[in-house]
């Protein structure tokens, strides 16, 4: 499957999370983005089960559930105010990712590799916890 297939697919898969959203009753609820992130934990239980089991049409079934159940977490706390929006989450992820394999570049050693993953994940750790200081804690 090519990446524009791929693509395609996640867009009609948002559409039905927003579909989702509006029709579904319990997606409504004032507690719906927790009820979503605790399935998409149970979701990732299960897929590990068959991923132990080797049941790979269980597992492709599975993985599919995650990705449902975190879409309608990530939609309802964008609904919800608790985030800015999807977009803003994608973007930060690619930003974030794509710094951490930059520095991957510079070795062919994994120990190092690691070393530098890391280093690079706590810098990025370092700035967020600077940006909600300044956001929540320094207000003037």
């Amino acid at each position: 499957m090519t990446n524009t297939h791929i693509l395609k697919n996640i867009k009609k898969l948002l559409k039905l999370t927003d579909y989702n959203i509006v029709k579904n009753r319990f997606a409504k609820r004032e507690d719906a983005a927790l009820k979503y992130l605790k399935e998409t934990k149970d979701e990732i239980d299960e897929t590990t089960e068959e991923y132990k089991k080797e049941n790979h049409i269980y597992l492709e079934d599975e993985l599919g559930d995650i990705f449902w159940a975190y879409l309608q977490a990530l939609k309802i706390l964008e609904r919800d105010d608790y985030i800015s929006s999807v977009e803003n989450v994608l973007s930060h992820s690619l930003q974030k990712f794509q710094e951490r394999l930059d520095v991957l570049d510079s070795t062919e050693d994994y120990d190092k590799q690691v070393e530098l993953w890391m280093n690079v994940k706590k810098q990025q750790k370092q700035r967020l916890k600077e940006e909600h200081e300044k956001k929540y804690l320094h207000k003037d």
